[in-house]
């Protein structure tokens, strides 16, 4: 009998990749809730529903998306968040009993596996998990890295009605699924830690500082911090160009000095604002005394935890004082986008778009008026640059004094942005970007 083969030019790389890919594929241990460090970020299913009404049953598949955590409920289930609501508990429904994400058939608990799938690789994730409440909960965890790789199986409880279960890897791959098997098993608690440090990068795609045509203008950041984490984090303004936008800021000691970064810390499920002074930028190079010239472009907010941010770009008339605010929404960015324009001559409203764009390598994006035949057009955007021109201003050859229509963006790099309504030049509303479908 031969012992031995001979290994063929082919096969002895096969070989060494397998050995590799086995090595590097890592294994799971099983953690406790103090195995989780001070880094760790806490999600809680009750928090990001809201009011929730007794016995309701809410979509879930996307209810932490911000975080890059989506569920999933195969075969032919659908994540819902559900009360798990005990008679015997006193108390109001809604106000009393724990809320958790299930695999739901017809809108009632089913015993098929709930998976958690995360975009983020992370290292370690704990799952505080409920079941019915008239049984233990007692359920099994399948854990697969971004390979679709099997890395190990975990079995929680039933130690009490709620048990905690947490896993970790040494897989330099991570974790990106995790199946959960059990007897009508509900997530009411995340906890988890991101194989690499990771910051939530959003954006406001116009800002606007000082003195222009007669009005003061300022840009005030509204920052919301929805988690049960605290937000840290900075702002970044940016010029047309990308580039470093020093600009004053209020509040103490900040009017005195321009920055272009500020640091930020927001308690859990709070908000903080950061507003401009209104002056305007200083040149760097400025013959004579310096001139304060009115800035505008972007603002590129990061944060340890995803936060929503809203801007409110004010403007006050010199002669009357009378005031005009305009809300304008953060985006993370998109490859293509819908937005609804209107310019009018009766009313003084004309359309604009600011893009920006997110990349470090230059971006192409087609725009096309949707309600005008052939009326379609290609802008190059370099790295990080921050474009703002009025409808007219894209498509000159065409006569949008009166106009309402959608304009469809597409770009083949991740860009971000908002359409204006103004008046007189001076932004009155701020329309976020629905994205929209890749197909054309």
């Amino acid at each position: 009998m031969r012992l031995f083969y001979r290994v063929g030019r082919g096969t002895l790389p096969l070989l060494l990749a397998f050995l590799a890919s086995s090595l590097l594929r890592g294994e799971i241990t099983q953690v406790g809730r103090e195995d989780f460090s001070n880094q760790s970020i806490l999600l809680k299913v009750r928090s990001y529903i809201g009011f929730f009404p007794s016995h309701a049953a809410l979509p879930a598949r996307a209810l932490l998306s911000s975080w890059g955590v989506r569920f999933e409920a195969p075969p032919g289930g659908t994540p819902l968040a559900r009360d798990r609501y005990n008679p015997y508990e006193p108390g109001p429904p809604s106000i009393c009993c724990p809320i958790g994400v299930v695999n739901s058939i017809a809108g009632a608990p089913a015993d098929g596996p709930l998976v958690v799938r995360f975009e983020i690789p992370v290292k370690r994730v704990g799952f505080l998990l409920g079941g019915d409440w008239m049984s233990a909960t007692k359920a099994s965890l399948r854990v697969y890295d971004t390979g679709k790789n099997l890395l190990g199986t975990v079995e929680s409880g039933p130690p009490s009605s709620s048990p905690f279960v947490g896993v970790e890897t040494d897989s330099p791959f991570g974790i990106s699924e995790v199946v959960i098997d059990g007897n009508l098993v509900a997530v009411d608690e995340l906890i988890l830690e991101y194989l690499a440090p990771h910051l939530f990068v959003t954006y406001v795609g116009q800002i606007g500082d000082g003195v222009a045509a007669g009005r003061n203008v300022q840009t005030e950041l509204v920052i919301l911090n929805r988690t049960s984490s605290t937000a840290e984090g900075s702002v970044e303004f940016c010029d047309s160009g990308g580039q470093p936008l020093p600009l004053f800021l209020q509040g103490e000691g900040t009017t005195e000095t321009p920055r272009v970064q500020t640091d930020f810390r927001v308690a859990p499920l709070s908000s903080l604002r950061i507003r401009t002074a209104g002056k305007g930028l200083v040149p760097s190079e400025t013959p004579g005394p310096s001139v304060l010239l009115p800035a505008s472009g972007y603002a590129q907010i990061q944060s340890r935890v995803p936060i929503d941010v809203r801007a409110v770009y004010v403007s006050v008339e010199q002669d009357t004082g009378r005031v005009s605010e305009a809300g304008i929404a953060s985006s993370t960015g998109w490859t293509s986008a819908l937005a609804d324009v209107e310019n009018s001559l009766a009313t003084g409203t004309a359309a604009a778009l600011a893009l920006v764009n997110t990349e470090d390598t230059a971006v192409e994006v087609s725009i096309s008026l949707r309600d005008v035949p052939g009326a379609s057009r290609i802008l190059t955007l370099d790295p990080h640059e921050h474009r703002a021109q009025f409808i007219s201003e894209l498509f000159p050859e065409i006569d949008v004094s009166n106009l309402s229509g959608s304009l469809l963006i597409f770009a083949n790099g991740r860009v971000t942005g908002v359409a204006l309504r103004t008046q007189d030049g001076f932004p009155t509303a701020g329309l976020a970007l629905s994205a929209a479908e890749e197909g054309r």
